[in-house]
């Protein structure tokens, strides 16, 4: 039996969070190591960008674990403007852009400084904050136009393509979560079935595919099987599977 199947939520919420801090850590030691003296722009603002990330890391755990905040939304202003200032320098660096672009770049972060402290100040949810949905389509966009002009010059591969590799599909993935949740959000209490249905939908899919991959991939689809049944005392060999309703069946679908 998998040693996750033993885990609560909570144990792994602490696992990933003390793996996360600690990579990070890692990296900027790593960075600050290896390239102190680098002339590399890009990899200076690289450094100056996990900085950032680790400054607002550690405020943020020094203010739940040591002086027991309940709240750290002060730090979303600094986050979300360092985080642009960083990054935009980054792209610029990248793309040799001329200084107007980079002070273009640098009013931006104050517009988002300003916006961040008017939503801490006066709404609490950053739900719908702009500038949160802003600074991810402008990574998005750079990364991918960056990563688009490499492999048009078909030149040898360059190592520092893999960081906008990963910003690429970092903040494509948070872009996509927060807007999906967004949408989830305000979905009204009364269309809330419709998620209940599809939810349903899903498990009843994903309890047909392990029962029918049992016999060919027994012990994974047995972690799966307890992973999402913690409170059920079985076995997914032990399973039959559920029966469908006849009205269910569409015969148009085989013509």
């Amino acid at each position: 039996m998998s040693y996750l199947v033993n885990l609560k939520m909570r144990d792994l919420f602490f696992i990933s969070l003390i793996l996360s801090n600690t990579l990070l850590l890692a990296s900027f030691i790593y960075g600050i190591y290896k390239y102190r003296s680098n002339k590399f722009v890009v990899l200076n603002w690289l450094l100056a960008y996990l900085a950032v990330v680790l400054s607002i890391e550690i405020v943020n755990k020094f203010s739940i674990y040591i002086l027991r905040s309940e709240d750290t939304s002060y730090t979303y202003p600094f986050y979300i403007a360092l985080e642009f200032f960083t990054l935009s320098q980054m792209l610029a660096a990248e793309l040799k852009l001329s200084r107007i672009w980079r002070n273009i770049f640098i009013g931006i972060c104050v517009l988002l400084f300003v916006e961040g402290i008017l939503l801490w100040r006066y709404d609490k949810v950053f739900g719908p904050s702009f500038s949160l949905i802003f600074s991810r389509m402008f990574f998005v966009i750079g990364s991918g136009y960056i990563l688009l002009k490499e492999i048009a010059k078909r030149n040898t591969p360059n190592p520092i393509l893999l960081v906008y590799e990963a910003l690429l599909f970092y903040y494509l993935v948070s872009l996509f979560l927060f807007l999906v949740l967004n949408q989830l959000s305000d979905i009204e209490v009364n269309s809330s079935y419709v998620l209940w249905s599809i939810n349903n939908l899903l498990s009843l899919i994903l309890d047909i595919l392990l029962k029918w991959f049992a016999p060919i991939l027994s012990f994974t689809t047995e972690e799966i099987f307890q992973i999402i049944n913690q409170g059920k005392n079985s076995s997914i060999h032990l399973e039959t599977f559920p029966e469908i309703p006849l009205k269910w069946k569409n015969e148009k679908l085989f013509q």
